[in-house]
């Protein structure tokens, strides 16, 4: 169900009655607080969820030191679910616990050591594509 709106009388071009001046310019993030990880792929790799079995991330690319998961998945999956969870602390997952993963899901995992403590399982017993990309500090 839409959400909603109450600005169908504002003419477009014109200011609303949030803003009936323009806004002031946005404030500036003192130096430091935010920082940028450069970071170069180097690796990939693709796995499907086996309803019989956990599984790990696929061969971790030496040097790696993070990893993009996109989870697509199977025909006649119900997409609005949950359809694997993860942990990665080394633990496996549950149908019901642990960090859930939807079709098109992006998930990072950053650290060698969580990379190789993934635990990866579906959640509705159908075989869902992993697709990975491994990345090192450029």
């Amino acid at each position: 169900m839409p959400l909603p709106t109450d600005d169908s009388e504002i003419a477009v071009g014109t200011p609303g009655p949030e803003f009936p001046v323009p806004p002031t310019a946005p404030a500036t993030t003192p130096q430091g607080v935010l920082s940028i990880v450069r970071k170069r792929a180097i690796g990939n790799g693709t796995c499907r969820l086996d309803p019989a079995d956990n599984i790990t991330l696929p061969t971790i690319t030496q040097g790696a030191q993070s990893a993009i998961l996109v989870l697509e998945a199977a025909p006649g999956a119900d997409k609005s679910t949950a359809l694997g969870r993860f942990w990665s602390d080394g633990t496996w997952p549950g149908t019901v616990t642990g960090m859930p993963m939807y079709h098109g899901s992006v998930i990072e995992i950053v650290g060698m050591e969580d990379l190789n403590n993934t635990r990866i399982i579906t959640t509705d017993g159908l075989t869902h594509k992993i697709n990975v990309q491994y990345f090192s500090q450029a």
